[in-house]
């Protein structure tokens, strides 16, 4: 599957803002994180191309930003919100390189 990648610029605090590039599907992780004012999406940047499924998706996250993160998130694995927001990632990238 292919997911647009985004530039996003995420305030830690007054003096740090750093600069980052995720997968659309992210987002709403990075703004539980740091809240919705301080995590800026800029302009789509590159295409994620990956050969994982949903289930290696839903671990990668969780290594990446822990497991009550994503389960506030995204629920369960087998709820089908991450599923959802992926596949809403895909048709984005696929209009985009159409």
């Amino acid at each position: 599957m292919n997911f647009p990648l985004f530039r996003v610029m995420v305030r830690r605090d007054a003096q740090t803002t750093t600069p980052t590039t995720v997968p659309a599907h992210e987002l709403p992780i990075l703004k539980y994180l740091y809240g919705n004012e301080n995590v800026t999406q800029d302009k789509q940047v590159g295409i994620y191309a990956c050969d994982a499924d949903v289930s290696q998706e839903y671990t990668r996250l969780t290594r990446k930003y822990g497991s009550e993160k994503v389960l506030e998130i995204y629920g369960q694995e087998q709820s089908g919100q991450l599923a959802a927001s992926m596949q809403a990632g895909k048709s984005t990238a696929e209009a985009v390189s159409s």
